[in-house]
């Protein structure tokens, strides 16, 4: 599984540009990650992502804002760490973001399809690492599908499901 994330975009043409990269690939599912927009606005590029991208390939949207208040909204939704400990526990999501064994064990209370797992490996952004020791180590603690996140790129795939991923997750590496 490949899993894109958006990096911040500041309007449609550069979503579009977005999703001209993304399409090269084989992804299954795109976060629209975007912390200054307000949910209303998330939903407006939602449509135009949709639009643009193969039906194959489902749209996820990761609100800065508590999710659960858009709860028709909740198939197509991320949670991010922080809102992980927030939400109803009876709520569909379709990921949210872990780090830590504490948020995995948050995460398996929660109804998901998998979980993000990050980071695994060092980056100029978060210098500290899991590794993909303890990365293998916390993948077996969720009761869910995890994907790698962090420092990864496409040729990082086959060594991730050597260590218990499902797949991949990234910002950059799909922007080429």
């Amino acid at each position: 599984m490949l899993y894109a994330i958006t990096p911040e975009f500041e309007d449609y043409f550069d979503l579009l540009q977005i999703i001209k990269s993304v399409r090269k690939h084989d992804i299954s599912h795109l976060l629209l990650r975007n912390k200054n927009l307000a949910f209303t606005d998330i939903l407006k590029y939602r449509a135009l992502a949709i639009e643009h991208l193969p039906s194959s390939v489902k749209v996820v949207m990761n609100p800065h804002e508590l999710p659960f208040r858009y709860k028709k909204y909740n198939t197509h939704l991320h949670l991010n760490s922080r809102n992980l400990f927030k939400v109803p526990k009876s709520t569909s999501w379709v990921s949210a973001s872990c780090h830590n064994l504490r948020e995995i064990k948050a995460a398996n209370e929660l109804n998901l399809e998998f979980i993000l797992l990050s980071p695994v490996l060092k980056t100029i952004k978060y210098p500290n690492h899991l590794g993909w020791k303890s990365f293998s180590l916390l993948a077996k603690e969720s009761k869910h599908p995890v994907i790698a996140l962090g420092g990864l790129n496409l040729n990082s795939l086959e060594e991730a499901l050597q260590f218990g991923a499902r797949g991949i997750a990234g910002i950059s590496m799909f922007l080429s």
